[in-house]
């Protein structure tokens, strides 16, 4: 399957522009048009799945000589899950056909967004049996019920958030982003302290995070200061658990995001000499503007002389003409503010401005 797909998307602007042939046998794969590049790919796929009880009886650890193992043992157990995902891959993200058939299956039933022990028993149905949002649903279903009485719930709970994930992206349901978090909050409800929770309560908090960074909701109070919300539920949840996994990565990763510190300063090239001027400052996470001014001359020289970056670390050592300080409003929300600073006039002459 990953041969033909492969070979598919090399050559893709040339095999859709073949001709579709009748009665033709077909031996050479340089003579296929993308409906058979379509077939022969999900033809390996099901095939790579059976025999299915072999497969979930063959421990994924007798192949650890030929794999590339995870950061968060456990989540593929079998060797029918590593190979599930495999197509999973495929079927979340499948080749686009030309031309679509006439009745084309879509997600927009709710139920795809129903708990894992409901979902896993949806009947779902379409015309289009070639479907491959259909056939991912179906491969979803599989896992989950496989998964359903394992002694840890981490492999379900993984396989189920990366379901939520999907039919979140591809849904066309417009109440899909309530449903969403609705079934992701049913999770750490019910596994709270699962380590594959993790990924459900970073979730959580990276929804939180880019509702408070969307600029329509900068006058909502409700969100605005969602960037600390989410940092709480995120130092709650490391405290609680601590132990490293995707999740706690993604966690901690979002977290140095919140708190990182940034600055960045414009001035106009060139201002009126004796008169002030004005700097424009973006800050985050930042409340004081330090500064000096420096005549142009003496870094230059410090350049001429070091040739690399060394010569910052001199800089500061410099004798300057003036120096101000600027406190800057703080909102304590975590978020990107922009201020306009007054800088003095000063004589003609070209200068650095030290921050």
């Amino acid at each position: 399957a990953h041969t033909y797909m492969n070979e598919y998307y090399r050559n893709m602007w040339q095999i859709n522009q073949r001709s579709k042939t009748v009665s033709f046998k077909k031996e050479d794969v340089n003579t296929w048009g993308q409906e058979d590049f379509i077939k022969a790919v999900n033809k390996n796929y099901t095939a790579s799945l059976e025999p299915v009880q072999l497969l979930q009886t063959t421990p994924v650890s007798e192949m650890r000589a030929i794999i590339i193992e995870g950061n968060t043992p456990g989540l593929r157990p079998t060797l029918y899950d590593l190979l599930a995902h495999e197509a999973l891959v495929y079927y979340k993200d499948p080749i686009e056909p030309v031309t679509n058939p006439a009745f084309v299956f879509t997600l927009n039933n709710p139920d795809i967004f129903s708990p894992a022990d409901k979902f896993m028993n949806v009947q779902f149905h379409s015309e289009d049996s070639t479907s491959s949002s259909l056939k991912a649903l179906k491969l979803f279903q599989q896992l989950i019920s496989f998964h359903q009485n394992d002694k840890t719930p981490n492999a379900s709970i993984d396989v189920d958030i990366e379901r939520l994930q999907w039919v979140l992206r591809a849904s066309i349901l417009p109440q899909k982003e309530s449903l969403y978090k609705n079934a992701i909050e049913y999770i750490t409800v019910k596994y709270p302290d699962e380590i594959a929770t993790e990924e459900a309560w970073y979730v959580l908090a990276q929804m939180l995070a880019d509702k408070a960074d969307d600029k329509k909701n900068n006058n909502d109070s409700l969100n605005k200061y969602g960037l600390v919300k989410a940092k709480e539920l995120i130092e709650q949840r490391l405290k609680i658990q601590p132990a490293p996994g995707k999740g706690n990565n993604d966690m901690m990763r979002l977290l140095n995001n919140i708190i990182s510190v940034q600055v960045d300063a414009k001035i106009e090239a060139v201002n009126v000499p004796g008169k002030p001027f004005r700097m424009y400052l973006q800050y985050k996470n930042f409340n004081t503007l330090y500064a000096r001014v420096i005549a142009k001359d003496k870094v230059d020289q410090l350049w001429e002389k070091f040739r690399n970056d060394s010569a910052w670390m001199q800089v500061p050592t410099l004798s300057f003409l003036s120096t101000f300080n600027q406190i800057l409003p703080q909102e304590g929300d975590y978020k990107n503010h922009s201020v306009e600073v007054k800088v003095d006039g000063m004589q003609p002459g070209e200068y650095y401005l030290l921050g």
